[in-house]
């Protein structure tokens, strides 16, 4: 893992939900189908994602957000 992914929790939430290539079955709108009407429109729309349940879990189990938090709290005090 890159140190950039290391120190930037959710952008590795980001990516690594695109890695996994799960099948979401989160919030309608998010189901990153937008690219079966326009492939341009895909990029930008099918890149949305939901944190809960998305990036970390419905409960939020893995604390993504809290460590990210925590590190913008460490920068900007």
């Amino acid at each position: 893992m890159s140190s950039l992914r290391v120190s930037a929790p959710l952008l590795d939430a980001y990516l690594s939900y695109f890695e996994s290539k799960r099948q979401p079955f989160t919030i309608p709108g998010h189901k990153q189908r937008a690219a079966r009407l326009d492939a341009g429109l895909g990029l930008v729309v099918d890149s949305d994602t939901p944190l809960y349940g998305g990036l970390d879990e419905i409960k939020l189990s893995n604390q993504v957000l809290k460590k990210a938090e925590a590190l913008a709290a460490t920068l900007w005090g």
